[in-house]
């Protein structure tokens, strides 16, 4: 008998739907901190459903792992073998995104310096266009009876939590709605720094930041500068 592969278990239908259920409730209640401008807490659930969804579509074809995003290169080997294709449909800047939040979700693995930034229409637009497709491509049955999953009825009933600033459903431009002037976010984090509430963090958010989009999401490249340093109290001799 073949020895089972601990990170590809065989799963069953009911793995698969949990999962679906688990993913998109996270996806609504990402859409409402983007949308309400909580961008930190709304791209790291973000991340945390889109991982949900991928591990839905390895556990329909009976594969399972324990992975999580941060591990995106684990999840695109897997794929290759059942989906060969299915990243090409994606943003590669947006994927690395969710797996560079996910890492952040916690500080004190950090050492150094690490900064991620974003704009927040760009990233609610990405999120909307992977869970429709996905969503779009599940076929999961019960018997010969295809299920009926909770964002097709969503879709059905026009329901405002799915609809709300959704580009697709209110039939918008992708690159209109990208290139729309809205919040940005950094999140800088150095583990030499300390803030005036005695974190190593910095958060900039920028209202109305104007932002193109040429078939990638933009990104934002930060680094602490010294005026920063001195007043989130870097010791003199760690100013490097």
């Amino acid at each position: 008998m073949a020895r089972r592969n601990n990170n590809q278990q065989t799963t069953t239908t009911k793995d698969a739907l949990n999962y679906q259920a688990l993913a998109f409730r996270d996806y609504l209640a990402a859409r409402h901190l983007l949308i309400d401008d909580f961008l930190l807490q709304g791209i790291v659930l973000s991340s945390i459903s889109v991982e949900k969804y991928l591990k839905l579509l390895l556990a329909a074809k009976g594969v399972r792992t324990g992975k999580h995003i941060d591990r995106l290169s684990v999840f695109k080997r897997l794929f290759e073998m059942h989906l060969p294709t299915f990243f090409d449909a994606f943003d590669e800047e947006y994927l690395w995104l969710l797996s560079r939040v996910y890492d952040l979700r916690y500080y004190d693995h950090i050492r150094g310096e690490k900064t991620v930034g974003f704009y927040k229409w760009q990233v609610l637009s990405e999120l909307d266009y992977m869970v429709n497709f996905i969503e779009s491509s599940i076929n999961i049955k019960n018997g010969i009876n295809e299920i009926k999953t909770q964002y097709s009825e969503y879709v059905e009933n026009s329901n405002i939590k799915l609809f709300r600033e959704n580009y697709i459903f209110n039939k918008i431009n992708k690159k209109d709605f990208m290139e729309r002037k809205g919040l940005s976010c950094t999140l800088l984090f150095d583990d030499r720094i300390i803030n005036k509430f005695g974190a190593n963090e910095l958060i900039v958010e920028m209202q109305n930041t104007p932002v193109k989009y040429d078939g990638v999401i933009s990104l934002i490249r930060a680094k602490f500068n010294k005026n920063q340093k001195q007043e989130l109290n870097v010791p003199e001799n760690q100013d490097g």
